[in-house]
Protein backbone atom coordinates (compact mmCIF):
# COMPACT_ATOMS: atom_id res chain seq x y z
CA UNK A 1 0.00 0.00 0.00
CA UNK A 2 1.18 3.45 -0.45
CA UNK A 3 0.63 6.02 1.18
CA UNK A 4 -0.71 9.37 0.35
CA UNK A 5 -3.01 12.40 2.14
CA UNK A 6 -6.44 12.22 1.80
CA UNK A 7 -8.45 13.32 -0.68
CA UNK A 8 -9.93 16.76 -0.44
CA UNK A 9 -12.94 15.69 -2.80
CA UNK A 10 -13.49 13.34 -0.44
CA UNK A 11 -12.89 14.51 3.00
CA UNK A 12 -13.05 18.30 3.71
CA UNK A 13 -9.74 20.08 4.84
CA UNK A 14 -10.94 20.75 8.21
CA UNK A 15 -12.25 17.39 8.84
CA UNK A 16 -10.04 14.32 10.51
CA UNK A 17 -7.47 14.43 12.63
CA UNK A 18 -4.75 16.88 12.25
CA UNK A 19 -1.29 15.37 10.80
CA UNK A 20 1.11 16.81 8.31
CA UNK A 21 -0.24 17.31 5.29
CA UNK A 22 -3.10 15.01 5.67
CA UNK A 23 -1.04 12.28 5.35
CA UNK A 24 -2.47 9.12 7.46
CA UNK A 25 -1.04 8.29 11.31
CA UNK A 26 0.65 5.39 11.26
CA UNK A 27 2.42 4.10 14.55
CA UNK A 28 4.24 1.29 12.18
CA UNK A 29 6.61 1.88 9.98
CA UNK A 30 7.17 -0.60 7.02
CA UNK A 31 8.46 -0.94 3.17
CA UNK A 32 6.23 0.67 1.65
CA UNK A 33 7.30 4.20 3.31
CA UNK A 34 9.70 6.74 1.71
CA UNK A 35 9.56 9.42 4.76
CA UNK A 36 7.89 9.89 8.01
CA UNK A 37 7.31 13.12 9.61
CA UNK A 38 7.94 13.58 13.20
CA UNK A 39 7.07 15.79 16.31
CA UNK A 40 9.24 16.87 18.54
CA UNK A 41 7.88 19.42 20.15
CA UNK A 42 10.28 20.25 22.98
CA UNK A 43 11.78 23.27 24.18
CA UNK A 44 13.33 22.95 27.53
CA UNK A 45 16.82 23.95 25.71
CA UNK A 46 15.94 27.01 25.64
CA UNK A 47 15.87 29.51 28.40
CA UNK A 48 13.94 32.77 26.76
CA UNK A 49 10.85 32.59 24.84
CA UNK A 50 10.03 28.94 25.07
CA UNK A 51 7.05 27.91 23.16
CA UNK A 52 8.67 26.20 20.32
CA UNK A 53 6.93 23.33 21.57
CA UNK A 54 3.95 24.20 19.77
CA UNK A 55 6.33 23.95 16.24
CA UNK A 56 4.81 20.50 15.64
CA UNK A 57 1.32 20.94 16.31
CA UNK A 58 0.96 24.23 14.67
CA UNK A 59 3.29 23.03 11.39
CA UNK A 60 0.83 20.41 11.37
CA UNK A 61 -2.59 22.57 11.42
CA UNK A 62 -1.18 25.34 8.25
CA UNK A 63 0.12 21.85 6.10
CA UNK A 64 -3.18 20.71 5.35
CA UNK A 65 -3.45 23.58 3.06
CA UNK A 66 -0.52 22.18 1.16
CA UNK A 67 -1.23 20.00 -1.94
CA UNK A 68 0.51 17.42 -3.14
CA UNK A 69 0.39 18.51 -6.83
CA UNK A 70 2.51 20.98 -8.61
CA UNK A 71 0.55 22.91 -11.74
CA UNK A 72 3.51 24.88 -12.46
CA UNK A 73 5.32 21.84 -13.08
CA UNK A 74 2.74 19.31 -13.58
CA UNK A 75 3.78 16.69 -11.04
CA UNK A 76 2.27 15.13 -7.99
CA UNK A 77 5.02 14.35 -5.74
CA UNK A 78 2.96 11.16 -4.16
CA UNK A 79 3.32 9.83 -7.81
CA UNK A 80 7.21 8.61 -6.78
CA UNK A 81 6.94 8.78 -2.87
CA UNK A 82 4.75 7.33 -0.24
CA UNK A 83 5.00 8.95 3.84
CA UNK A 84 2.92 8.78 6.82
CA UNK A 85 2.76 10.69 9.84
CA UNK A 86 4.68 9.33 12.56
CA UNK A 87 3.09 11.40 15.35
CA UNK A 88 5.16 13.03 18.39
CA UNK A 89 8.07 11.76 20.27
CA UNK A 90 7.27 11.53 23.88
CA UNK A 91 9.52 13.34 25.24
CA UNK A 92 9.88 14.43 28.97
CA UNK A 93 9.68 17.89 29.59
CA UNK A 94 12.31 19.68 31.53
CA UNK A 95 14.69 16.57 30.92
CA UNK A 96 17.26 17.71 28.19
CA UNK A 97 19.04 13.84 28.10
CA UNK A 98 16.27 11.75 28.84
CA UNK A 99 14.37 13.52 25.67
CA UNK A 100 17.47 12.57 23.40
CA UNK A 101 17.63 9.12 24.25
CA UNK A 102 13.89 8.92 23.29
CA UNK A 103 14.69 10.94 19.70
CA UNK A 104 17.59 8.37 19.27
CA UNK A 105 15.03 5.70 20.44
CA UNK A 106 12.08 6.46 18.00
CA UNK A 107 14.58 7.82 14.89
CA UNK A 108 16.86 4.61 14.78
CA UNK A 109 13.95 1.97 13.81
CA UNK A 110 13.20 4.39 10.97
CA UNK A 111 16.59 5.37 9.87
CA UNK A 112 17.83 1.33 9.85
CA UNK A 113 14.66 0.79 7.87
CA UNK A 114 15.96 3.31 5.45
CA UNK A 115 13.26 5.36 5.72
CA UNK A 116 14.12 9.29 5.99
CA UNK A 117 12.88 10.84 8.98
CA UNK A 118 11.31 14.76 8.48
CA UNK A 119 11.24 16.40 12.30
CA UNK A 120 9.09 19.23 13.16
CA UNK A 121 11.07 20.84 15.94
CA UNK A 122 10.86 21.92 18.94
CA UNK A 123 14.11 24.30 20.21
CA UNK A 124 17.36 24.06 18.21
CA UNK A 125 18.15 21.35 21.16
CA UNK A 126 16.69 17.99 19.56
CA UNK A 127 18.99 17.84 17.05
CA UNK A 128 21.44 15.90 19.06
CA UNK A 129 19.14 13.39 19.90
CA UNK A 130 18.66 13.06 15.71
CA UNK A 131 21.94 12.99 15.26
CA UNK A 132 23.09 10.20 17.39
CA UNK A 133 20.06 7.95 15.72
CA UNK A 134 21.45 9.06 12.38
CA UNK A 135 25.23 8.56 12.89
CA UNK A 136 24.94 5.11 14.16
CA UNK A 137 23.20 4.05 10.84
CA UNK A 138 25.28 6.26 8.03
CA UNK A 139 28.83 6.60 7.23
CA UNK A 140 28.16 10.21 5.87
CA UNK A 141 25.88 12.97 7.69
CA UNK A 142 23.93 15.53 5.06
CA UNK A 143 23.22 18.41 6.41
CA UNK A 144 20.51 20.82 5.70
CA UNK A 145 19.96 24.16 7.75
CA UNK A 146 19.12 27.79 7.55
CA UNK A 147 21.20 28.40 10.10
CA UNK A 148 25.00 28.44 9.48
CA UNK A 149 25.72 27.78 13.45
CA UNK A 150 23.65 24.84 13.33
CA UNK A 151 25.92 23.58 10.24
CA UNK A 152 28.81 24.28 11.74
CA UNK A 153 28.01 22.89 14.80
CA UNK A 154 26.89 19.68 13.38
CA UNK A 155 30.53 19.44 11.80
CA UNK A 156 31.75 20.42 14.93
CA UNK A 157 29.48 17.26 16.44
CA UNK A 158 30.49 14.58 13.90
CA UNK A 159 34.85 15.67 14.70
CA UNK A 160 34.55 15.46 18.24
CA UNK A 161 32.62 11.98 18.14
CA UNK A 162 29.08 13.82 19.65
CA UNK A 163 29.39 14.66 23.18
CA UNK A 164 26.70 16.58 25.09
CA UNK A 165 25.96 18.56 25.74
CA UNK A 166 27.07 20.38 22.79
CA UNK A 167 28.08 24.47 22.20
CA UNK A 168 29.07 26.38 19.16
CA UNK A 169 30.76 29.59 19.90
CA UNK A 170 30.89 32.22 16.92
Amino acid sequence: MKYQPKDSFKSPRFCGVRTFMRLPFVEQIDENMDFVITGIPFDSGQSFRTGARFGPEAIRDFSILLRPYNPEQDINIFDYISGIDYGDVPIIPGYISETYKKIEEELTPVIEKGIIPISLGGDHSITLGELRAIVKNMDQLPCFSSMPTLTLGIVILIKSIITEPFFVAQ
